[in-house]
């Protein structure tokens, strides 16, 4: 597993993970800091895997 293609780093998954915990909690609880902080910790990931794929996509067209 680990020559694994396509994966997202830990520090992703983590950040998404911690977000899932954290959405439903700030919306709940109706806790502004919390909702800020989950939509900041699912904006982070996304962007960044986001940003690679378009990268990726790039670099492959150019290879056709």
């Amino acid at each position: 597993m680990i020559g694994w293609t396509r994966t997202s780093p830990r520090w992703a998954a983590v950040f998404i993970c911690v977000a899932a915990i954290a959405f439903p909690a700030g919306r709940v609880l109706r806790v502004d800091w919390i909702a800020y902080l989950a939509d900041l910790l699912l904006v982070l990931p996304f962007s960044y895997l986001a940003w690679q794929a378009w990268r990726s996509a790039g670099t492959r067209s150019e290879n056709l």
